[in-house]
């Protein structure tokens, strides 16, 4: 709502005032009320409201008294003048008139004696001056006097006088004056405020100086940093930044901003830029930014902790998982279901097949999705590494360790999931100790005697056959038996060519977004030469090649050329890869983890077709014969 306060200049125009305004009222969401006061009430008279208009004189008074409400002029129009002289002329055959009153209504006669042929006097007059001028209008000759209601009321009872009356197109548009006064005043409030919060609330000092050197504004970060208060607004920078005078004039001389000035003051280490206010080729201010450098590092220090517990937050689901074969289906029906239970999750698979993305995705689909998922790598630590990173340590522990200790990733997945990595790669020594904690659900730190109770869900991931290393010696039984109770089996691309395309197409999306490419088509052949490749290193390999592809490819296209190009090294690479893969010969590196398995789960998928399965595998079918009896045994 809008209270627009509306001075009528005199009583007998209050009525056709009114009329007007409720008619407006009617139409807008505004409220205007009209009063009519005289000179002295207006002198003496606090007046409240969002926006006053008023006209000549009355506006004069009521600026001299208010200076927090936006005023608008009731305007005085073109045709109320004419009409004023229209009538002067035909009721009193005036032959010379005056027309006299404030400036803004005084000026706008000059076109007005143009259009109507006529001359007129025009006499600027304050209010406190009518009398004199109306008395030197009369000794100039002039006949009549036209002007608002305070020069009608001064003229003598002989005096041939006219009112300019006030028209309805007048009063409407000084009320529309007034409401785009009022919101643009609002807007203009509303946009100080935010950048009031801005400079407020910023963690950087903010210090703006004018074009005469004169601070016109400091927020309370620069008052907290520099022990200064509201009153330095006013007086000269140079005086009240001793440490920044020389900055300041390089800013002034240059006008080129100068960043990163380290300085100390009152003890305390702060980097400061001076940025000009640059007008064309003018330099019309400078302002000052300050942050303290305790601040920077202890917002540093906050970061590094919030990208840590962020880094312990599981990102993937199973809807993030991209497949169109039965096995994956199968895998991800398996792997929901284990999701509802606590119990741990051996997850077997090759590298690169995806073994941490089914294990964030069993988090996030089960009760424990709101506490933390922390993995880690078991392979890439020592023993001893491992132990304290695992476990914690207390204080003093061993040389370097932090002062009060530090809790180990049990602790820290405490209500959550844990996720071990290459599991088959702790050391043997470790393993009896990993297998206490899962037992008991307690870890005792390095060095303490303490023990402390964990609630803590396991998944662990290998790629490597751990019944075997059972066999073996090189892992221990009774921890196989702790994380092998509910087993998931992840099958490896080569396995479920289906699902081979839409994996390389979605890495493709993601590539062209990274490098600004713009490759929307795979061709028959490339497509044939994607999905025939046996793809050793499953999803990473094929991830690594769709980068290759898209950083190599001309044109919107990927072609067979292109695919073969990312692929293979050269042509010999390629002929050694065919020929060791048509012997029925594993390639080095890439040992099945469990081929028996593997060669069952084909069975099951060609319903038994040994040739099938030998088909798919590469290799000959008296091959496949000799590895069923080989591995059976």
């Amino acid at each position: 709502m809008i209270n627009i306060v509306l001075i009528a200049p005199y009583e007998q125009s209050r009525h056709f005032i009114q009329s007007v305004v409720d008619h407006y009222n009617a139409q807008q969401s505004i409220n205007v009320t009209v009063h009519v006061f005289d000179n002295d009430e207006i002198s003496s008279l606090s007046i409240t409201g969002d926006v006053i208009i008023a006209r000549g004189y009355n506006m004069e008074l009521i600026r001299e008294q208010t200076t927090n409400i936006p005023l608008v002029p009731l305007d005085v129009s073109g045709y109320d003048i004419i009409k004023a002289v229209i009538d002067a002329q035909q009721i009193y055959n005036a032959q010379r008139i005056a027309i006299i009153g404030p400036r803004e209504m005084v000026d706008s006669v000059e076109n007005i004696q143009d259009i109507l042929a006529i001359s007129l006097d025009r006499y600027y007059a304050d209010i406190e001056e009518l009398d004199e001028v109306l008395d030197r209008a009369r000794a100039d000759g002039c006949d009549c006097f036209i002007g608002g209601y305070a020069v009608y009321e001064r003229c003598r009872p002989d005096d041939h006088r006219i009112l300019v009356k006030i028209g309805k197109s007048t009063i409407v548009t000084s009320i529309d004056e007034a409401v785009r006064t009022v919101n643009l005043l609002r807007q203009q409030h509303k946009t100080s405020a935010r950048f009031k919060t801005l400079i407020d609330y910023s963690r950087d000092g903010i210090i703006s100086i004018d074009e005469q050197g004169i601070i016109t504004s400091i927020n309370h970060s620069a008052q907290e940093y520099l022990y200064l208060g509201i009153g330095v607004i006013g007086k000269q920078a140079k005086s009240v930044l001793p440490f920044a005078r020389k900055m300041i004039n390089d800013v002034w001389k240059t006008g080129r901003k100068i960043e990163n000035e380290i300085y100390k003051v009152n003890d305390c280490i702060y980097a400061v830029d001076c940025v000009p206010l640059n007008l064309g080729t003018q330099t019309d201010g400078v302002t000052l930014f300050i942050r303290s450098v305790d601040r920077i590092q202890q917002d540093e220090s906050l970061l590094r902790k919030k990208i840590v517990a962020k880094r312990q937050s599981a990102r993937y689901n199973f809807e993030d998982i991209i497949y169109s074969s039965d096995l994956i289906s199968r895998t991800i029906e398996e792997a929901k279901l284990y999701a509802e239970v606590d119990s741990p999750v051996l997850i077997f698979g090759e590298s690169g097949v995806g073994k941490e993305l089914i294990a964030q995705s069993i988090h996030n689909y089960s009760r424990r999705k709101g506490g933390p998922f922390i993995g880690i790598n078991c392979a890439a630590l020592s023993e001893s590494l491992l132990e304290s990173e695992l476990f914690g340590y207390s204080d003093g522990a061993f040389t370097g360790a932090l002062k009060g200790g530090r809790e180990g990733l049990f602790e820290a997945a405490h209500g959550g999931t844990l996720f071990l990595d290459e599991i088959s790669e702790i050391p043997h020594a470790f393993q009896s100790k990993l297998l206490r904690v899962l037992q008991e659900n307690e870890v005792r730190r390095v060095g303490s005697q303490q023990v402390i109770s964990v609630d803590v869900r396991i998944l662990a991931a290998t790629n490597k056959n751990l019944s075997e290393m059972v066999k073996s010696g090189q892992f221990r039984q009774d921890l196989f038996f702790r994380l092998n109770v509910l087993p998931l089996y992840i099958p490896p691309l080569r396995d479920r060519p289906e699902d081979i395309l839409g994996l390389f197409d979605n890495y493709l999306r993601e590539y062209n977004m990274r490098y600004h490419r713009n490759i929307s088509v795979i061709t028959g052949e490339a497509k044939k030469a994607i999905t025939a490749y046996p793809w050793y290193g499953n999803t990473r390999e094929l991830k690594n090649v769709a980068e290759r592809v898209c950083v190599l490819a001309q044109g919107s296209a990927v072609n067979e050329a292109d695919i073969r190009r990312a692929l293979y090294v050269n042509q010999r690479n390629f002929e050694i890869q065919a020929e060791t893969s048509n012997e029925g010969e594993e390639q080095p590196g890439h040992k099945e983890l469990d081929e028996l398995e593997r060669i069952q789960l084909l069975l099951k998928q060609f319903g038994g077709n040994k040739t099938k399965v030998a088909q798919h595998l590469g290799i000959d079918r008296s091959t496949l014969w000799r590895k069923l009896r080989k591995l059976k045994t």
